[in-house]
This record gives C-alpha cells, sequence and structure tokens, in this order.
C-alpha cells in the first residue's frame, strides 16, 4: 500500500491525509506510470532493467522505503 500512497504523492496529491479517492487515483498512476519497470508488488522488472540498462530499485526496499517523498522526487530518473 506504500507504493501505492508513494505514487499518489509523487503524482502531485496533496500532502495531508489521503482519501480513499486518492489511493485510488495513485494505484492508478502506479500501475500506468510504475508497475512497467517496478512490478506490481515493486519487485524491479529484469527484462526492462537489462534493456533501458539501468538499476531498477526494489520499492519495497528499507532503502527506498526510508526516502521522504521529496527524497523519492529527487531519487527517481522518470520525473
Amino acid at each position: 500500500m506504500r507504493i501505492i500512497l508513494t505514487a499518489a504523492a509523487l503524482a502531485g496529491f496533496c500532502c495531508g491525509a489521503l482519501s480513499a479517492a486518492d489511493a485510488t487515483a495513485g494505484k492508478e498512476v502506479f500501475d500506468k506510470s510504475c508497475k512497467p519497470c517496478h512490478g506490481a508488488d515493486g519487485t524491479p522488472n529484469a527484462g526492462v532493467a537489462k534493456m533501458m540498462k539501468v538499476d531498477i530499485k526494489d520499492l519495497k526496499s528499507a532503502a527506498v522505503q526510508g526516502l521522504t517523498d521529496g527524497g523519492l522526487q529527487n531519487d527517481h530518473h522518470c520525473w
């Protein structure tokens, strides 16, 4: 669930308490923009990483989970 909520925050949603609608919108953003590389559960897609010659981070890792929203925005290569 943190992955989906993070996707909502990265998509520019309000930083306050997220509603069910925000979570649904975040899931839609994640499914469209993140899932192809990070998989449904945050696990990197090895085929995409190899094709793009990049290291895709596991979104479940302690390093990623420990990032702030701002840290995620600064650390990610897609935006």
